[in-house]
């Protein structure tokens, strides 16, 4: 069974279950932190799936942050989900780098080192964080568009170059997750916290914990069932567990964790778009209870632990809502930036090209290199070089986004058509150097920013758009989103956007 036609088996057979039970749940947690689907425990366990490895994969024994390396709360451990999407694993220790909204601290993630001389991936880790959020307009996900759907992700990435598998290993990275549910015995790898061995739980009778305990239609023997039916359910449990990560909520469902959020549910108007209400709307209707709101409340600062900082909403903050969503504002800025980060997520979960693959490769080969440059037609897509970090080494190697699946994943064709060309015809070229929209919930959680990790700060993120919107107007941008034209920053506008990007942080844990 190859891992394109499982993939292909899936989306034919798997149906989500948004309402999944807490222990489905629960169990995909698990298998997102266990470290025995890595091509290195399967390499070196000897087939002895309950073993526990002496040493482990040397590329996790130190974490890298904007503020250099330190200690790993992965040492001495393999490669699992979690080694990439954290959360507070490294948050309180002696170097403390942090809390995470499942992401990590490296501009571009290390892998594992394998005969391809790849030792990190091309971009940096996206933030799982709302991932299950109910406001998402899709399921895209990797920076590019590569996967459909969130159940896609989870089976590319437990067979995939980050699990230290390379494609021509797919049947054995397939066959090892199969072996390890069925003879997982629950003495190790997390199986004394989540309920007894995989068999156990997975099939779940009277005896199962009750946290633990599967509704019937989440339950599978699988020690009877084919070997594609554990990868079904691996795949199942693993995206609820993804399906159930979203920012902090009310009892209403509003988001409340924010002081953006606190200032907007004081003064009266949801965090949150009504029933069956368009992101898009949505956020035209902030956009009017912002211009039109006369005596405002404000939040004040207050201490948020897990970031070790203050953050309120005061004037200062409002100033910058106000250039954020292009309205009259006392520094004459022109943000226009919801157009991209539409509420209340603050993405539009769509790709634009904001000039960052252009930067960093002239930043590299020298202003205008990037313009210039020859860009092979389609049928050299999935070339090595076109979906690689820029080199200063090698100028063959740049990342082109979603020009890398437009044409070959069909989901996200037709949702850039349905986008972008309506009223004219697509072509390869709209595609270059587009990449995902992030979300702008709990950004300090989250740094350092875009896709090639190479801005430490958010002063810099903004310094980008300052320098990207001149350079936009004066035709010197290849294929650059219209919406960067309109972007006019000055320093007292970064200062006022600054605050408002820190007043939609909040505690996650």
């Amino acid at each position: 069974m190859s891992m394109k036609k499982t993939t292909l088996v899936l989306l034919g057979l798997f149906s989500f279950n948004l309402l999944a039970s807490d222990a489905l749940i629960s169990l995909g947690e698990r298998l997102f932190n266990d470290g025995r689907f890595s091509r290195y425990f399967w390499q070196n366990s000897q087939g002895q799936v309950n073993s526990v490895l002496k040493n482990g994969e040397t590329h996790l024994d130190v974490l890298v942050t904007p503020l250099g390396a330190v200690a790993s709360p992965f040492m001495g451990e393999t490669t699992s989900c979690a080694s990439c999407h954290m959360v507070d694993q490294a948050f309180g220790g002696p170097s403390d780098p942090g809390m995470r909204t499942y992401s990590d601290f490296a501009p571009i993630a290390p892998i594992p080192s394998r005969p391809d001389l790849r030792t990190h991936t091309a971009r940096n880790t996206p933030v799982l964080v709302g991932i299950g959020s109910p406001y998402n307009t899709n399921r895209f996900s990797h920076w590019d568009g590569e996967f459909s759907d969130h159940s896609e992700t989870v089976l590319g990435n437990f067979t995939g170059r980050n699990m230290g598998w390379l494609k021509s290993e797919s049947q054995n990275a397939l066959k090892n997750i199969v072996t390890v549910l069925r003879e997982d015995n629950g003495l190790a790898h997390l199986g004394p916290e989540f309920g007894g061995s995989y068999e156990f739980v997975f099939r779940s009778n009277a005896s199962t914990p009750s946290e633990f305990r599967l509704d019937p239609s989440e339950r599978v023997d699988i020690k009877k069932a084919s070997d594609q039916e554990v990868i079904l359910a691996v795949t199942n449990a693993v995206t609820a567990y993804l399906n159930d990560l979203d920012f902090q909520k009310n009892e209403k469902g509003e988001y409340n964790g924010s002081p953006f959020d606190q200032f907007l549910l004081t003064n009266g108007f949801s965090t949150v778009p009504k029933k069956g209400e368009a992101a898009k709307h949505f956020t035209e209707r902030l956009r009017a209870f912002l211009k039109n709101l006369k005596g405002p409340k404000f939040v004040a600062e207050k201490d948020f632990p897990t970031h070790n900082k203050k953050f309120g909403f005061g004037h200062r903050e409002l100033q910058g809502a106000k250039i954020f969503f292009n309205l009259p504002n006392h520094s004459g800025n022109k943000g226009s930036c919801f157009k991209c980060h539409a509420a209340p997520l603050y993405s539009d979960q769509s790709f634009h090209n904001i000039g960052t693959s252009q930067a960093i490769y002239d930043e590299l080969h020298g202003f205008g290199a990037f313009l210039q440059k020859y860009i092979p037609k389609e049928e050299y897509r999935g070339d090595f070089y076109l979906n690689q970090a820029a080199d200063r080494n090698d100028s063959k190697k740049m990342d082109l986004g979603l020009w890398n699946f437009y044409n070959r994943n069909a989901e996200v064709t037709e949702f850039f058509k349905k986008e972008n060309c309506l009223n004219s015809p697509c072509s390869l070229e709209m595609t270059i150097g587009r990449f995902k929209t992030a979300g702008l919930r709990d950004l300090a959680h989250s740094n350092p920013y875009f896709h090639h990790g190479r801005m430490a700060d958010l002063i810099g993120v903004l310094a980008h758009y300052m320098k990207i919107g001149i350079q936009a107007r004066e035709g010197l941008t290849r294929n650059p989103d219209p919406i960067l034209k309109e972007i006019q920053i000055n320093g007292r506008g970064l200062q006022y956007l600054h605050g408002f990007l820190n007043s939609l942080n909040e505690d996650y844990e």
